[in-house]
């Protein structure tokens, strides 16, 4: 089904903190729709694979239908390095999903 509302940076910004919680960057846990994939890191250091594994949290808590989806990822770590931060590059998938 469509969705009338896409989230965006500011959902993004709002529900981040409550997703990531304390956790560390590394040691946050891959949704289950990345089914185990490494996560390619396209040069990004170690702040910005930080800032996949949020991404994708945050997108996971967003679209739960999303069931399998391993380029997923890739998709986000590209985009990483075209956005101007995280809220933007969480932005732009939703919009694609």
């Amino acid at each position: 089904p469509c969705r009338t509302v896409t989230p965006d940076a500011s959902v993004y910004s709002d529900i981040v903190g409550k997703i990531v919680g304390k956790h560390s960057d590394s040691s946050l846990p891959l949704p289950e729709f990345v089914d185990n994939t490494q996560v390619p890191s396209y040069c990004l250091n170690p702040r910005g694979e930080g800032a996949v594994r949020k991404i994708l949290l945050c997108i996971a808590n967003q679209f739960p239908d999303v069931s399998f989806c391993p380029a997923l990822p890739a998709v986000v770590a590209l985009l990483l390095h075209y956005s101007t931060d995280e809220a933007q590059c969480f932005e732009n998938p939703c919009r694609i999903l």
